[in-house]
């Protein structure tokens, strides 16, 4: 099962795509794109561990591809803290 997941950070948010198996698995992945780049080549990657049982989050970083942030305004210091936010 797809849902789209919304994270927030520092009053602003992290738009991702949280897969969800019926089969109950402890382990789980977080997709994180490159620079100026998207969660959308890692969506069937996510799709198919989702198959398998397993619990998988692709992120769209703040100031990526559809983000009301602009990406100007934000440092590797910023996504960093997004990604660990995402984390916990």
């Amino acid at each position: 099962m797809q849902s789209k997941a919304y994270i927030s950070v520092d009053n602003q948010f992290i738009i991702g795509n949280l897969y969800i198996s019926d089969i109950k698995s402890a382990i789980g992945f977080l997709f994180i794109h490159g620079w100026r780049s998207s969660d959308k080549k890692y969506i069937p990657l996510a799709e198919k561990c989702s198959q398998k049982g397993l619990v998988s989050l692709t992120l769209n970083l703040r100031g990526h591809v559809n983000s009301p942030f602009p990406l100007k305004n934000f440092s590797r210091e910023d996504h960093l803290y997004d990604i660990t936010t995402s984390i916990d």
